[in-house]
């Protein structure tokens, strides 16, 4: 009971500095743009033009569905992050469905890296960026959706096959005494074992993914919607409010999910917690 008391207690104090932690920012960046505007050193940079935190709010709320009539109407900062949301997440479930095997085949089969391990170092330290000019070339419209993948699998096949090379092979020999096939090695050993490694992948395939789609938009998707595109738009109009209302924007999506992640991996990994207490 003192032990339940104790955990629950240190919970609220990471919560508490955690919310000291972001006002503390908030405050440290109002005062930066404030003091700016009577800062001769500060104004030759154009800080005193940034949005204080509040103004970046107004301006995220205010044009999150659109703003002008007829012609002129531009789409708000909520459909341009939706889609670009959706191209994430087709993006990230290709790579995961292309990557997870690839990496399992990679750690398991006896050639799998003299296989596969060249091509993917090879092709890994390209940066997904690098491949905007073919991506358009190709695939045109969807040329962000293929840099988004780029962005996603190869972090999500070297952790897949990471957490395959790591599997114990005292509980491979005891699954094969006991007559296990080559798939039930793979389903019921190889695989759960190897989860929180795929899952490690995922979340930072995810990440980048997201960070790539905004960089693909800019250049790929300009007249399009994308809250890249949308940030690219506004910034040439002049409009420094919404380009700040945007980042906002990707910030708190990136948030929402990678907490989706943790807390997915929560879910499925209850039983490495349990064997740790």
């Amino acid at each position: 009971m003192t032990y339940e008391k104790d955990a629950e207690k240190e919970k609220r104090f990471h919560l508490l500095v955690k919310i000291i932690s972001f006002l503390a920012f908030l405050l440290i960046w109002h005062l930066l743009v404030t003091g700016a505007e009577s800062s001769p050193f500060l104004m030759q940079y154009r800080i005193h033009e940034i949005p204080a935190p509040f103004e970046a709010v107004q301006a995220l709320v205010g044009n999150f569905l659109g703003r002008g009539i007829g012609s002129t109407y531009e789409r708000g900062i909520g459909l341009n992050s939706l889609m670009s949301f959706i191209r994430v997440l087709v993006g990230f479930a290709i790579a995961c469905v292309l990557g997870i095997p690839i990496g399992l085949a990679m750690g398991y089969l006896k050639y799998g890296v003299d296989a596969g391990g060249t091509i993917v170092e090879i092709l890994r330290p390209i940066p997904p960026l690098a491949w905007i000019p073919i991506a358009i070339m190709i695939f045109r419209e969807n040329a962000p959706l293929f840099i988004v993948f780029l962005g996603c699998f190869f972090p999500i096949v070297l952790n897949t096959t990471a957490g395959v090379k790591c599997v114990d092979m005292k509980l491979m020999e005891a699954a094969k005494t006991l007559g296990a096939s080559s798939r039930h090695l793979v389903s019921k050993v190889v695989m759960p074992w190897a989860l929180p490694s795929v899952v490690t992948g995922m979340r930072i395939g995810l990440g980048i993914g997201w960070m790539s789609v905004v960089a693909a938009e800019m250049v790929g998707v300009k007249r399009g919607l994308g809250i890249g595109a949308f940030i690219w738009r506004v910034y040439t109009s002049g409009n420094i409010d919404l380009v700040v209302a945007g980042m906002i924007m990707i910030g708190f999506i990136g948030w929402l999910m990678n907490f989706s992640i943790e807390f997915t991996e929560r879910k499925l990994l209850k039983w490495r917690r349990t064997i740790g207490g």
